[in-house]
């Protein structure tokens, strides 16, 4: 993934446990990325709003379900009726296994719903899968295709 641009992320956690380990895994992964902690909904709702208003897109999401002050499925609800954003990678990464919770979200149409491990050696393994889903076919053109078009 050496030859890709880095991917903008918005994480939407507010366990800094678990912020660490996402962190940790995508770094496993050996995902190019930039990301940016929004540490409850409430910060989440801001930064999507600011997103909006400057018609800015985001490389993916990932998305905690179980937030402070406004539920991740409400947040997707938002990431969803925002244009610049519609189209956004979002990995749900969470301990809700709800089958109705499921539901909802592959309607919004998340690109992954993923549980939360219990285990050091599983969250590494989710951090290749989100890092596959960042880097795939959302991923910006490979720097030698960009040269090769010149």
């Amino acid at each position: 993934m050496t030859d890709q641009q880095q991917v903008k992320l918005l994480i939407a956690e507010d366990n800094d446990l678990d912020v660490f380990l996402i962190r940790k895994a995508l770094d496993a992964a050996k995902l190019d990325y930039e990301a940016e902690i929004a540490i409850d909904g409430e910060s989440m709702l801001e930064r999507l709003n600011a997103l909006e208003q400057s018609g800015a897109s985001i490389g993916g999401i990932i998305l905690d379900l179980n937030l402070v002050t406004h539920s991740g499925l409400e947040i997707l609800n938002r990431i969803r009726a925002i244009s610049t954003l519609a189209g956004t990678p979002v990995v749900i990464l969470t301990s809700s296994n709800s089958r109705i919770d499921r539901q909802h979200a592959e309607t919004l149409g998340v690109s992954a719903y993923l549980l939360k491990p219990m285990d050091l050696k599983a969250f590494m393994q989710i951090g290749q899968q989100i890092a596959d889903i960042f880097a795939g076919p959302f991923a910006s053109r490979k720097k030698s295709d960009l040269a090769a078009s010149e």
